[in-house]
């Protein structure tokens, strides 16, 4: 239910969805079709569809956030220790030209 949610939460076909979960909920649990499941979401903690959409929506732009800064830690943890390499051979070259 949750893949690509934030391309097609906001799509017509999204209340069926809710409409399944709240169906797939009210057979799990054995309750009438006339009574209310808010307190079953509640008690079994279960996010309904167009909350859960909102809650993505909300989350993605941290998400992105986040891997950018992870993606440029790796990224800088890979080329310090290069451009330490390439320092220390340049200066291995400056002083073994200074000794002949």
């Amino acid at each position: 239910m949750s893949y690509g949610i934030i391309f097609w939460g906001h799509s017509s076909l999204s209340i069926k969805v809710f409409r399944h979960q709240k169906r797939i909920l009210r057979i799990m649990m054995g309750i009438r079709n006339r009574d209310s499941r808010r307190k079953l979401f509640i008690n079994l903690k279960i996010l309904p569809f167009p909350s859960f959409f909102i809650f993505s929506l909300i989350l993605y732009p941290a998400f992105c956030f986040a891997l950018r800064i992870f993606k440029g830690i790796r990224i800088n943890a890979l080329i310090e220790p290069l451009e330490d390499k390439m320092i220390a051979e340049e200066h291995d070259k400056e002083s073994d030209g200074k000794r002949m």
